[in-house]
C-alpha cells in the first residue's frame, strides 16, 4: 500500500484552495486543519507493534498509546527466527487500555517481545496510507470553511462572498466526506 507524506497532502490542500501563496490561510492554520481532520475515527492506519516485552509472571500489559478499538492479533516469536506465532483470539482480552492474557497462556517465555497488530490513530507527522487522501482533503475542507464562517462573526469577508456561500460549500463538502467515508471500509486491509 502506498502512502502519502503529510506535506504532499498539504500541497494538494493548497492546490485545491488556490492558496499556495498563504493569502486566505497561514500554513499554521492549515496545520490546524489537518490535524483537526486527522481526529476523524476513520483517520487510522493498521500498525504492528513491538514495545512489549514478557515479564514472568505478568498477565496484565498496558497497551501502547495510540491504539484504538481491539488489537487484531498479538503474538510473539517462538524461536528467535523472525516469525511470529499468533495467539488465538481467546488467548487475550483487551479493557480499559489493558491486554490480559488468559490463564491458559502463562508459560509465554520472559524476554519474549510481543507483536501487537491493531488499529493506531494517525499522528501529523505520520505519512498517510493513500486510500485515506482524498478523504483528509474533505475534512481539511471542511475544516476551512467552518473557519471562515466563524470568523466571518469578527471581521469582514473578501472577495464578494456570502455566508450561505460559505454554508453551501460545507454543506457540499459533508456530501463527499461522507461518500468517501462509506468506501473506506472496503479499502483497509485488515485481518479479522
Amino acid at each position: 500500500m502506498a502512502t502519502v507524506t503529510p506535506a504532499s497532502i498539504l500541497t494538494r490542500f493548497n492546490t485545491r484552495m488556490k492558496d499556495s501563496e498563504d493569502t486566505t490561510f497561514s500554513s499554521g492554520e492549515k496545520d490546524e486543519f489537518y490535524a483537526a481532520a486527522l481526529d476523524d475515527q476513520y483517520c487510522t492506519k493498521l500498525t504492528r507493534d513491538s514495545s512489549l516485552t514478557v515479564v514472568a509472571n505478568q498477565p496484565t500489559y498496558t497497551i501502547p498509546t495510540g491504539f484504538i478499538g481491539n488489537l487484531t492479533d498479538v503474538g510473539y516469536d517462538v524461536n528467535d527466527y523472525g516469525y511470529t506465532r499468533y495467539f488465538d483470539r481467546e488467548a487475550f482480552e483487551c479493557v480499559d487500555g489493558l491486554l490480559i492474557f488468559s490463564y491458559g497462556y502463562t508459560n509465554i517465555p520472559e524476554g519474549k517481545t510481543l507483536y501487537l497488530i491493531g488499529e493506531k490513530k494517525l499522528d501529523t507527522d505520520d505519512a498517510v496510507p493513500d486510500y485515506l487522501v482524498p478523504y483528509i482533503i474533505e475534512l481539511m475542507t471542511i475544516e476551512a470553511f467552518e473557519y471562515l464562517k466563524s470568523n466571518l462573526t469578527t471581521r469582514f469577508l473578501r472577495n464578494d462572498i456570502t455566508m450561505s456561500e460559505i454554508v453551501a460549500s460545507i454543506a457540499t463538502h459533508e456530501r463527499r466526506a461522507e461518500k468517501l467515508r462509506a468506501n473506506l471500509a472496503n479499502k483497509r486491509l485488515v485481518r479479522g
